[in-house]
């Protein structure tokens, strides 16, 4: 049961799309619980991709000496950086700025249209300076939850059966002792 929650939890956090098929394919090879591998992806759902995967890379960012104290947010194409980091509506004004004129919103849009790469090209140099922090805190955070998952559901399980086994001592040293009890009141 341990291994397979391990397996699960692992490939929630390391893989956003066929965890289920991935978990269980590994957890037959390693003959864990399948059904306990499955249950284990479920600690990484599609509401939850967004702060797992920030998360994963404030890590990788830290881990990598980068600046993730907040003044710096993911590089996203097509993303205000400053309505993502206030919580500001995208396209709202930042404050203390002067207003946009039309030859700042015309200056702008040039800029826009320069970039001569398409979509795929902007999207992929984005990803890339995402990608190196978030593959590292994405994988760090899988071992860690995979590592804390097992050990503490293997630590629940050996003391659930020592806890038994104490009951089944005791149960047994008590029914000793009154046989014990019993036989020397025959005896008298």
């Amino acid at each position: 049961m341990a291994l397979g929650v391990a397996i699960g939890a692992f490939f929630s956090i390391i893989t956003p799309i066929a965890q289920i098929p991935l978990s269980a394919g590994v957890a037959m090879v390693l003959r864990a619980n399948v059904p306990w591998a499955i249950a284990g992806t479920l600690l990484n759902t599609p509401a939850t991709f967004g702060p797992v995967y920030y998360a994963a890379w404030k890590v990788g960012s830290l881990l990598l000496g980068e600046d993730a104290h907040g003044s710096r947010v993911p590089p996203l194409p097509g993303v205000d950086t400053f309505a993502f980091e206030s919580g500001a509506p995208v396209g709202s004004p930042v404050p203390g700025a002067a207003p946009a004129s039309t030859s700042d919103t015309a200056q702008i849009q040039a800029q826009a249209t320069s970039d001569n790469r398409t979509w795929l090209q902007r999207t992929t140099a984005g990803l890339r300076d995402v990608g190196k922090p978030l593959l590292l805190g994405a994988g760090v955070m899988a071992v860690g939850l995979a590592a804390g998952s097992y050990f503490l559901i293997n630590g629940i399980w050996h003391m659930k059966v020592r806890l038994k086994r104490r009951r089944r001592l005791r149960a047994a040293a008590e029914r000793a002792k009154e046989a014990k009890e019993e036989g020397q009141v025959k005896r008298r």
